[in-house]
């Protein structure tokens, strides 16, 4: 999957990275944590940031597609980042899941 951050730095060249998923659980009743491990990649963000999140593919259909934004819910000083969402049965949070 690749992420692409906001404009809060805007002299910084945008460029999508690639993270994989490292954890997933359900934090309460249909709300979902993920963690997502940048390996290598260098990846500046601010509290409140979001980015969006767009999966290679789908093993779900969606009318919306396959990229959806989320707000970030980790500290700018880890070296992986959260995000959590409510869980619904749209083809890309089932995909994600």
């Amino acid at each position: 999957m690749n992420t692409e951050g906001d404009d809060v730095h805007p002299h910084v060249e945008r460029q999508p990275v690639r993270a994989t998923i490292v954890a997933r659980r359900e934090i309460a009743q249909d709300t979902i944590e993920i963690i997502l491990d940048l390996g290598a990649a260098r990846f500046f963000f601010v509290a409140g940031q979001y980015i969006w999140l767009i999966l290679p593919h789908l093993l779900f259909p969606d009318p919306k597609g396959k990229r959806r934004a989320f707000s970030i819910a980790s500290s700018p000083r880890e070296n992986n980042f959260t995000i959590v969402f409510r869980f619904s049965q749209s083809g890309f949070k089932k995909t994600l899941m």
